[in-house]
């Protein structure tokens, strides 16, 4: 697990992102980079001081899950540009890029039982997991799931190899997740302090501001989770999805690196 730091960008950074609210308004306000000239190429991830990998399924042994990390190129080119951006002490941390439809199963089991635990039926399990983690061939869902096309991404920022604190852990289910829900006024019942509700709320206004100036949008119940050039990217800004369905591709990809995950 990571450690949480506290600080946000100091006041006098370029990149005041911590002082605009969070509000899906801001995809009207960006330009698209011309999503006609995406890189479709997909690239492995490599461990560097302003990118790092915490690659979360692999380590809790998912099935079909890799040692490696698989993005777009496009995805990790926009990386780089905003972090360079930060001081030189930030980075982000990637906790998944690049899913396959076996693991997308794995996932989707994992957070079914989640919420079987907090005394729900198959019925509402699965109607709730699937917000979360859409199932392979669920008509409800994607045709090309967000993972699966390598254009969504779920990350934080960390200082000093520290992660942002976000008020909730990665992959949390509960409300708290929300990617605005800080943006409410402070509440006690949460059994927060009202100096970290701030802190909170700045740090989530830092990634989202970020990641939504360079084109990405955000699936609104987790605030780690940024989309590029997919399906769900293209619904929220009504344009076409640029990237279908990385699954023959990483495979072809994988086959280097011997980083299947049994």
């Amino acid at each position: 697990m990571l450690r949480h730091a506290s600080g946000v960008v100091d006041k006098g950074e370029k990149m005041q992102f911590q002082d605009i609210p969070i509000s899906t308004v801001s995809y009207n306000n960006f330009s698209q980079l011309g999503s006609q000239k995406f890189s479709t190429d997909l690239t492995l991830l490599e461990e560097s001081q302003r990118i790092r990998i915490i690659n979360s399924y692999f380590n809790q042994g998912l099935e079909g899950s890799h040692s490696r990390v698989i993005l777009r190129d496009e995805v990790l080119q926009r990386l780089h540009i905003m972090i360079e951006k930060f001081p030189s002490n930030y980075s982000f941390c990637v906790f998944d890029g690049f899913r396959t439809l076996q693991t997308q199963v794995s996932l989707f089991n994992q957070f079914f039982n989640k919420f079987k635990s907090h005394d729900l039926d198959d019925k509402d399990a699965f109607i709730a997991a699937k917000k979360f983690v859409p199932y392979p061939g669920d008509k409800d869902c994607f045709e090309v799931l967000p993972h699966n096309s390598a254009g969504a991404v779920d990350l934080n920022i960390c200082v000093n190899s520290e992660a942002l604190d976000m008020g909730t852990d990665f992959d949390d289910i509960s409300e708290l997740s929300r990617t605005d829900f800080f943006e409410g006024g402070y509440d006690p019942k949460y059994h927060f302090s009202q100096e970290r509700w701030m802190t909170v709320r700045s740090n989530r206004r830092i990634l989202f501001n970020a990641m939504t100036s360079l084109g990405f949008t955000n699936h609104p119940l987790e605030w780690w989770h940024y989309n590029l050039g997919n399906q769900p990217w293209a619904e929220d800004l009504k344009e076409e999805a640029v990237f279908g369905s990385a699954e023959n591709e990483a495979k072809e990809l994988f086959k280097h690196v011997n980083a299947v995950k049994i």
